[in-house]
């Protein structure tokens, strides 16, 4: 079976690594093949936290990241680390691996820089300890046009990969977006949908409220790594962009952004959940990047928080409770609901020797504020 590579430029830079053997390639936990899996390193610990197509709900991984068997990269990447082509070389954000007579195979997105190189042991880089991380594994058929790109290839295997070689040297014409682009594909058994977007370092396009808010058309909440040169934005029914604050719980794990390298988007009002490559920055107009969207409605609410667009029902966990339920009560009532418990010394007049700071952003339906926050001072 003919494996056919197709190459864009602007998403060279992430999606760059590519194993062709006969072998069986797919995303597997601990202790199954899956069709998909997100796994979260939480800061500061090597127990990753991790959910599947077949367990939607966050759960340890088999081991810690630092062993050599026993978690979800390890038994996924067990065949990456045998040998391939001894002269060819990739390393990035990225690795895809297609059986050459199987019909499966796995793409897998992380954010562990530089790290896992092929036909090398396992091997836990202690940098990565004290930072979070994400990865994400899609299971997919051989025939899926996922965009692959090879660091290296030596003259000696220009034959052998004739094809791949005409489209890097560019004697192969391809016919691409200037700016932006969106690959539509889903995995093999449960189909799950995923949207691949990518734009160019020519476009000038924030990745998040220029770029993903404006070609979707919706409003999100990011987490990402943030220089302080892009903030929430507020106003306007579309477009809106909230960046979640530290911390984020994750299975009863707190997370500081600070120290977190994993970089994810969720949707409002859609079950949509975003891994994505760019930090919240002006200076990433300049900067090529991607994200992959699952569409799930479990994993798009599986790390937040928040009321849900014309709901009143707030969706809540706690340090007792790594789950989401319903809270007690609907927001409009007086008592019974988390914020009203919490807030009820707030209510009260309080001591004129005491002040008080509240911050609150507008929905995105609250249309002529220009105001991100308000102070009250008792």
């Amino acid at each position: 079976m003919r494996l056919y590579i197709f190459l864009s430029a602007f998403l060279v830079i992430l999606h760059n690594c590519l194993q062709i053997h006969a072998v069986q390639c797919t995303c597997r936990t601990a202790t199954d093949d899956v069709d998909w899996f997100l796994l979260f390193k939480p800061v500061n610990q090597l127990m990753g936290k991790i959910i599947s197509s077949i367990n939607i709900a966050w759960a340890n991984d088999g081991a810690n990241m630092n062993s050599n068997n026993g978690h979800a990269l390890v038994q996924t990447l067990a065949e990456w680390m045998g040998p391939i082509f001894a002269d060819i070389t990739a390393v990035g954000y990225s690795i895809l691996m297609i059986g050459n007579e199987t019909t499966d195979g796995f793409w897998l997105l992380h954010t562990f820089e530089r790290a896992f190189p092929n036909s090398a042991s396992w091997s836990w880089p202690t940098k990565f300890t004290s930072e979070g991380h994400m990865v994400l594994c899609l299971s997919i058929a051989e025939d899926t046009e996922v965009v692959i790109y090879f660091g290296q290839v030596s003259s000696e295997k220009t034959t052998e990969l004739a094809d791949l070689t005409s489209l890097i040297d560019g004697s192969l014409p391809t016919i691409s977006p200037p700016l932006w682009n969106k690959q539509s594909i889903t995995t093999i058994n449960s189909a799950l949908a995923v949207d691949v977007y990518s734009k160019t370092s020519s476009s000038r396009l924030e990745m998040y409220g220029g770029f993903l808010n404006k070609v979707m058309v919706v409003n999100m909440r990011i987490w990402a790594v943030t220089d302080n040169t892009l903030h929430t934005t507020c106003g306007g029914k579309i477009g809106f962009v909230k960046v979640v604050q530290s911390p984020v719980t994750v299975d009863g794990t707190q997370n500081d952004r600070s120290k977190d390298k994993s970089q994810w988007a969720v949707i409002e009002d859609q079950p949509v959940f975003c891994f994505t490559t760019n930090a919240y920055s002006t200076k990433q107009r300049t900067v090529a990047g991607s994200a992959t969207c699952i569409t799930q409605q479990e994993v798009s609410t599986l790390f937040l928080f928040y009321k849900l667009p014309k709901k009143t029902i707030a969706q809540i966990i706690s340090a007792t409770s790594a789950t989401w339920t319903a809270d007690k009560a609907a927001l409009t009532s007086k008592e019974n609901n988390s914020l009203v418990e919490t807030l009820a010394g707030w209510v009260e007049p309080m001591p004129e020797s005491l002040s008080g700071f509240g911050y609150n952003n507008n929905p995105p339906s609250m249309t002529g504020e220009y105001s991100c926050s308000q102070i009250q001072k008792q």
